[in-house]
């Protein structure tokens, strides 16, 4: 128990605690405010979670990569890993620390964070899981050069949906973020804002996922402050299928375009 609470005492006040919304219909696993602090044995989790993809990032060779989590079941519409951020290490003591966006509050907006891996496992996730998908060494170098200078955050459109769509600016969800910063590395652009990053994504013949909603589903997101139909085609909403950007849709793009030089997942 001592070794369990000195754990919580670590991480205590290190960045804003947040928990699955488990609701959504489609990209659950974007953070709600938590009702209060995590429980010794979440922390112990999350500590160990964070432990052993320390241990993997370090064994990449990488000094960035970008890391997946679960946070709720998504099986049903073909997801699994729920939410990515860009996991760097940049420090002279060489923490990892995950710079991603996160949903404020199960609201409309959203903010950026950068938190240490024991806070990134700290939203009580469906499983403890992880995907790691390692860029190749040129896209890695300017995607850290752009963490690095700050411009990478010129792409964090703070006006949030779970279901943003990919090739329009009016919404953003938490994977398109690293996506988009992604798209910009691949090209050597150390600056760029959002049109610049769509506009290459669509020269790369991104694919989205499509995610099939019931008229439930649709009828319930309607209802939700963190999820937007509108700047979807007339056709996507008509037949309630929704291109949107993935995990999975980040790691077929990396394939198909040649810059993911690595892949692990930690179960």
């Amino acid at each position: 128990m001592n070794r369990r609470l000195s754990v919580l005492a670590w991480v205590v006040g290190a960045a804003a605690l947040v928990v699955v919304l488990a609701g959504n219909p489609a990209m659950a696993g974007e953070p709600a405010c938590a009702a209060g602090p995590p429980t010794v044995a979440a922390v112990a989790k999350a500590a160990t979670a964070a432990r052993r993809l320390e241990r993997a990032l370090e064994e990449t060779g990488a000094d960035i990569v970008v890391v997946g989590r679960v946070g709720s079941d998504l099986g049903r519409h073909g997801i699994v890993y729920t939410h990515a951020g860009m996991a760097w290490r940049d420090d002279p003591a060489a923490r990892w620390q995950v710079t991603h966006l996160l949903n404020d509050c199960g609201g409309p907006s959203s903010r950026l964070y950068r938190q240490g891996l024991v806070n990134f496992f700290l939203d009580d996730p469906l499983r403890h899981d992880a995907l790691m998908l390692v860029p190749d060494e040129a896209t890695r170098r300017m995607l850290a050069a752009r963490l690095r200078r700050g411009t990478s955050s010129a792409l964090h459109r703070p006006v949030y949906s779970a279901l943003a769509y990919p090739f329009r600016d009016a919404y953003q969800n938490s994977n398109q973020f690293v996506l988009e910063n992604l798209a910009l590395a691949r090209l050597g652009m150390l600056n760029g804002g959002r049109d610049a990053a769509i506009a290459a994504l669509r020269d790369s013949r991104f694919g989205p996922h499509v995610v099939r909603l019931s008229a439930t589903e649709r009828l319930g997101g309607s209802f939700r402050a963190n999820v937007r139909f509108d700047d979807h085609p007339a056709a996507e909403d008509s037949a309630r299928a929704y291109s949107v950007v993935t995990v999975e849709a980040i790691e077929r793009w990396m394939t198909a375009t040649g810059i993911l030089a690595a892949r692990r997942e930690l179960r």
